[in-house]
């Protein structure tokens, strides 16, 4: 992990993910907003994504499908640049780019009963605000989570790994660039 910037790729079911996310959410108060490219500048921040009924749901089955969330302090004010389109109009682009002291994050989750993608927790500011957000989250994942060549397993993740489950960014990509089971934990 670089000083300046973090990212961290775990693979996770709901039952590892809620505790991470309470953790966070009891540790500082924040707001989560959907990432993205939209028509309107108003997008609703969640408080508590750990109670989301979706959570640990990939339901598109590619990582880089599965919506990001903007992850800031409760207090800040989310950064919408206008985007100009090309063919007339404006989009409004919510994103790290203008919101420092921000993190994002991917759930990732089950894919039906075919595969489990995978999350990630990243984020691109050096500042003292996303530091100590990407903290929070790495640290308390290092206290539960499995590390199997660089990439983190919750508990329920390893042992549907361990089951045969496939683990994989994305249900299109060939099986040989999943994580195979037959990689070692470097992490008891």
């Amino acid at each position: 992990m670089s000083h300046d910037a973090g990212r961290l790729i775990f693979f996770a079911t709901a039952d590892d993910l809620r505790p991470l996310l309470v953790h966070l959410e009891n540790s500082i108060e924040i707001q989560y907003v959907e990432c993205g490219l939209f028509d309107s500048e108003d997008q609703p921040p969640l408080r508590n994504l750990s109670q989301s009924p979706t959570l640990g749901v990939a339901a598109t089955g590619s990582f880089q499908l599965e919506p990001p969330y903007l992850v800031l302090p409760a207090a800040a004010q989310i950064a919408v640049r206008a985007v100009p389109q090309r063919r007339g109009g404006t989009h409004y682009a919510i994103d790290q780019r203008s919101n420092a002291g921000s993190a994002v994050l991917r759930l990732g989750g089950q894919y039906k009963n075919i595969a489990l993608i995978n999350g990630e927790w990243s984020t691109l500011h050096g500042d003292p605000v996303a530091r100590a957000l990407f903290k929070i989250f790495y640290s308390e994942t290092r206290k539960s989570f499995r590390n199997v060549k660089g990439i983190w397993l919750g508990p329920a993740a390893h042992r549907a790994w361990q089951s045969g489950l496939r683990l994989t960014h994305s249900v299109t990509s060939p099986p040989e660039f999943d994580l195979s089971p037959h990689c070692q934990s470097i992490d008891p």
